[in-house]
């Protein structure tokens, strides 16, 4: 399914036929589902996309993070966050600058953890008033299931 690997979550947005956020709300910037993505519009050169608060995302399984963007500007940086519970902290797992690939590192203490939300905050430039997330994907490490 997909052309993902086993273990990959990923989010699309719905497809050519259906619109959904799938969940994800903001915490900065805003957010409108269209079809195959989600449109954004950057505050102040920034975008948090918050996902649903009910993640099942396993420490030890996950290692990549994916923003895909086919279309568009796309982020300077991204940053990912993590947190246990909706009302516990948030931790950076990962960050990258000009890529859409995010490496995640995990806090020490967490792979026997369970991840209930996410967050990922997309950096543009000043000028960028809209843009649009096509995909966000979860990798799973190489030895998640072995």
């Amino acid at each position: 399914k997909a052309d993902l690997p086993r273990g990959s979550r990923i989010w699309s947005f719905g497809s050519t036929r259906f619109s959904t956020d799938d969940g994800w709300t903001t915490s900065r910037g805003t957010l409108n589902e269209g079809y195959g993505h989600i449109a954004v519009a950057p505050d102040r050169g920034v975008v948090e996309l918050v996902s649903p608060p009910d993640q099942v995302i396993r420490p030890k399984r996950v290692d990549l993070a994916v923003v895909r963007v086919w279309s568009g500007p796309k982020p300077e940086s991204i940053a990912v966050h993590a947190r246990l519970a909706q009302d516990s902290p948030w931790h950076e797992i990962g960050r990258s600058g000009g890529s859409e690939r995010v490496p995640l590192r995990w806090p020490p203490g967490w792979s026997s953890e369970i991840v209930s939300q996410m967050r990922v905050e997309l950096s543009y430039p000043a000028s960028v008033g809209h843009a649009r997330i096509d995909r966000i994907v979860l990798y799973p490490a190489a030895h998640a299931f072995q």
